[in-house]
């Protein structure tokens, strides 16, 4: 299936790389007036390089390469203007407080920063349109109603797919026979997709006696496939046969020490920075609230394992492993600005320094709770085949805790594409969007 948007983080990059390149030639172009040789651009290119990088960061904490989904396109204009603020703030303090090579550009800077801003916003709202660009694919899916559902609702409400949904069946409503119908009439016509489980035992028998119609004109897809490209989560229906053999068989033994290194390092110069400040805090939740300035949970760590993590207590008393709704404890005045500030979660860098847990990983659910779920939602053990982390892809995707069975499956469904797809590259992208989490103070 040519979903065209499969490569658009990596041309939106590229994009926005000229953007900010040309938007600097521009600014010495008009601030100089007279031609710009190759060595007079390349000397400002220099210094202005770092800002150019420090942008594309800014850019990608801010979620600009994450696929545009429907949701996402209406928020692209308010999140780039938010984004280029915190760029020029950058910039500014970067030629201004920590002057480099020598140059304090004031009325290049500001060409710079107001070039750029228009190409960028040029490229991103109308430049960015040739991925919808070019014929529009005939889509047939295959698959459970609320799975078929949703991916047809995406769709429809983003046209940078290049597909049109032609038929869409509900294969728990459809027998053999109709489905094959289905495959033997879209083999007679080009541009078809079909997109259905291919392990689905309504598919399989088709695939394996009548490959010849996938020989033809039509391109056949797995739905669990396509549905984690759109969506960034593992469709609840695809665990049971295809993500626990994937998972076991990836090879990550390298990413694996490479992240342990940067586990203890990052959380050693944490804990260097944020230390001398552990006697305040303690006093405060001290002060606030009767009670131990620190609080043990035992936790649910990697295979299983129960560890202990230490936190700054935010509430009345110890959480025992409960959704909130069901909790009669009360979270305290310190603890609310702990908890948003997520400074109550420092000494759990103690953790990572010993390998209980990662910077970046499923966040690790109390034992009480995890028990629960563990009996209420199938194959939920598989999210402990890794190190549970501070911050996770769940975490930055879903935004709130869940709160619910059906919210907690959710979170599941990006744990387990997390376990599945882990990367430094992954990792990095969680990582930047913590910050931008805890700098604009969001969520609890």
């Amino acid at each position: 299936m040519a979903i065209k948007n499969r490569q658009e983080p990596f041309l939106l990059f590229l994009g926005d790389m000229t953007a900010l390149i040309f938007g600097l030639y521009l600014a010495l172009l008009v601030r100089y007036r007279a031609g710009v040789n190759y060595d007079f651009f390349v000397e400002h290119l220099v210094p202005f390089s770092f800002i150019i990088l420090i942008s594309i960061a800014v850019f990608l904490a801010a979620g600009l390469y994450e696929k545009h989904t429907s949701k996402l396109q209406t928020r692209v204009p308010a999140t780039l203007l938010y984004a280029q603020l915190v760029n020029a703030f950058i910039a500014i303090s970067f030629f201004y407080l920590l002057p480099y090579f020598g140059i304090t550009p004031k009325t290049t800077l500001f060409m710079y920063l107001l070039f750029s801003t228009v190409l960028l916003f040029a490229w991103r709202v109308y430049g960015s349109k040739i991925f919808a660009m070019g014929g529009r694919e005939k889509v047939i899916i295959i698959g459970e109603k609320s799975e078929v559902r949703e991916m047809v609702e995406e769709i429809e409400g983003n046209d940078r797919y290049g597909i049109v949904v032609d038929v869409e069946l509900d294969i728990d409503k459809v027998t053999p026979e109709e489905v094959y119908e289905v495959f033997r009439n879209a083999g007679r016509e080009e541009d078809r997709v079909i997109v259905a489980p291919s392990m689905h035992p309504k598919i399989g028998v088709i695939l394996t006696k009548h490959y010849d119609f996938i020989l033809s004109y039509v391109n056949f897809l797995d739905i669990h496939q396509v549905y984690e490209q759109m969506f960034d989560r593992v469709p609840m229906q695809a665990v049971d046969y295809y993500l626990l053999s994937e998972a076991s068989r990836r090879n990550v033994a390298f990413y694996d020490i490479l992240k342990r290194i940067i586990d203890v390092l990052v959380s050693v110069v944490m804990m260097a920075i944020t230390f001398p400040f552990f006697p305040l805090v303690a006093l405060a939740v001290k002060l606030d609230s009767k009670g131990p300035v620190f609080i043990v949970q035992k936790r649910v760590g990697k295979r299983g394992q129960p560890i202990d993590m230490y936190k700054f207590r935010t509430m009345t008393g110890s959480d025992d492993g409960v959704w909130l709704s069901e909790n009669t404890l009360k979270v305290t005045r310190v603890g609310y600005f702990l908890r948003k500030s997520r400074i109550d979660e420092l000494p759990q860098l103690i953790n990572v320094i010993r390998g209980d847990i990662s910077l970046i990983g499923p966040r690790p659910d109390i034992v009480g709770l995890g028990e629960r779920l563990v009996n209420e939602i199938p194959y939920y053990m598989t999210r402990y085949a890794v190190l549970p982390g501070l911050s996770g892809w769940a975490q930055i995707e879903q935004r709130k805790p869940p709160q619910s069975l059906s919210e907690t499956e959710l979170r599941f469904s990006y744990d387990l594409f997390y376990v599945k797809n882990r990367s430094l590259l992954l990792d990095i992208r969680i990582a930047l969007r913590t910050i931008k989490t805890l700098l604009s103070r969001t969520g609890m």
